[in-house]
């Protein structure tokens, strides 16, 4: 059960992206005394200051001070957003009702607090209506770290997967999905598809878009009925479609344990396999990789974005230490996995990285 909010803050609380973006390219132009773009700043979305003024200082070839350009950008951003920031739609509604419900609240942005005290100063939302927050000042690493989200579900005294983060960036769902959390999306930085293979298990327009709620239950119940909803019309729906029309396939007449696997390739397409069964045990191909030596027959050398796994056990089957080690040679550790039962309809998703931390890998020397 859900019994914390870990909210990112611009893009999900303050609609701030546009004029965090500006205050990038006035400093940089007075500064720097050069013109960065849109397509510049995008890598580093949600990743904080620190991380987005090295990459650029490398990208141009600039001696910059991180604390100076740091000061200069918040500067900025200050005097940009005095009457024209506004929080983003349903956020205030959305707030009421988690306080109304019991929801413990929590802000965790990479942006240093000063930042964050501009905002709320320009909106009128205060720390008040916070049980806790963390900003990159206070931590060493910012995301796609797991840390920050870690410390704010640590200041809620409730482990991460009791915390739901409400994420708008890439690097934000990553670093959820490294905590341990749940992670919804919002689409004011990037779409639906990109969210979700970075960890996003649902994604709405905005806060304006999630069902009003009043208690815990009905709030975990909408949830549920929420991403439930959009995993069926999303790239996650198309994944286990295709694993169960698989699974009518497999051949395991010794074990009776029958599976369906679909991977996602970089390019786009999908590939499902089922697990096939022999006298001599070590010949038995298991169904992901079956489906991932069907993907590579297909397209030669890839690269997997998503697995789905269905089975007919009462938990969902997670891939067996041998399908690990050989996705390692294909998947990175951001690797989305979704694991179904067909028997309960139990339904888990989780992280490559989450199943193996540690894989052998080639060197080469």
């Amino acid at each position: 059960m859900i019994k914390g909010i870990l909210f990112d803050v611009d893009g999900v609380i303050f609609d701030s992206e546009e004029f965090i973006r500006q205050s990038y390219y006035d400093w940089y132009k007075k500064r720097h005394n050069i013109k960065i773009t849109y397509e510049d700043l995008l890598p580093y979305t949600g990743t904080g200051e620190p991380t987005s003024i090295e990459g650029l200082g490398k990208t141009f070839g600039l001696d910059f001070d991180l604390e100076e350009d740091k000061k200069g950008i918040y500067d900025c951003y200050e005097q940009i957003i005095q009457g024209v920031l506004k929080l983003m739609p349903g956020v205030r509604a959305f707030i009421e009702n988690a306080k109304k419900a019991g929801l413990k609240l929590s802000l965790a942005t990479s942006a240093d607090r000063t930042k964050l005290n501009s905002s709320m100063k320009a909106t009128g939302l205060g720390p008040e209506n916070f049980d806790f927050i963390v900003s990159g000042d206070m931590v060493t690493r910012t995301k796609p770290d797991g840390s920050i989200y870690r410390y704010a579900a640590s200041g809620l005294v409730l482990p991460n997967e009791e915390c739901l983060v409400v994420e708008d960036a890439l690097s934000g769902h990553i670093a959820a999905k490294r905590a341990g959390s749940p992670s919804l999306g919002v689409e004011s930085s990037f779409p639906a598809e990109p969210q979700i293979l970075s960890g996003a298990d649902c994604v709405i327009k905005d806060l304006s878009a999630f069902p009003a709620f009043s208690t815990l239950e009905e709030f975990n119940e909408k949830w549920e009925q929420l991403c439930r909803s959009f995993r069926e019309k999303s790239v996650i729906g198309k994944l286990l479609e295709r694993a169960e029309a698989a699974i009518k396939n497999a051949y395991a007449p010794y074990s009776n344990f029958r599976v369906g696997a679909a991977v996602l390739t970089e390019k786009g397409n999908i590939y499902g396999g089922c697990n096939v069964e022999n006298a001599s045990f070590g010949a038995t191909i298991c169904a992901e990789r079956g489906a991932a030596m069907t993907a590579v027959e297909a397209e030669g050398k890839t690269k997997f974005r998503a697995l789905a796994i269905v089975s007919q056990s009462f938990e969902p089957a997670p891939p067996c230490a041998l399908c690990r080690q050989f996705f390692s040679e294909f998947a990175d550790t951001e690797m989305q996995v979704y694991l179904l039962s067909l028997k309960s309809g139990t339904y888990r998703h989780t992280n490559f990285g989450s199943l193996l931390p540690f894989a052998f890998e080639f060197e080469d020397k």
